[in-house]
């Protein structure tokens, strides 16, 4: 089969993931390095505990460190690395960071209770 790639993209990766983890209750987010802040620090193209991110996270207008995310029940699911044709001008493109919420489960998930 030429022609297909071998390798999902990130994104396509998320859409086969979130399915799985959506009857779990889950919520899903990704998240990259914010270069539009001066200064902003990162080991490598990588985020430490003072990295401020950009994040698919709709309830969220700031720009959550590690820590926020972890402290708001977030943890990282994967860490994916963009290939280097995607480069511009001399810095690497940051790492896609997956994270995941799981929620309460749903209603019907739970045993009945008795009278």
């Amino acid at each position: 089969m030429s022609g297909i790639r071998k390798q999902l993209t990130p994104l396509l990766a998320l859409a086969l993931l979130a399915p799985s983890t959506a009857a779990l209750g889950a919520e899903i987010t990704v998240c990259v390095v914010d270069a539009s802040i001066k200064d902003n620090q990162h080991y490598y193209t990588l985020p430490n505990t003072k990295t401020r991110l950009l994040c698919e996270i709709s309830q969220m207008n700031l720009r959550p460190t590690l820590g926020d995310l972890y402290r708001n029940g977030f943890r990282i699911i994967q860490i994916e690395q963009v290939p280097a044709r995607f480069q511009t001008g001399n810095a690497q493109p940051s790492p896609l960071i997956y994270l995941e919420k799981l929620g309460a489960p749903a209603a019907s998930a739970e045993p009945a209770r008795k009278k």
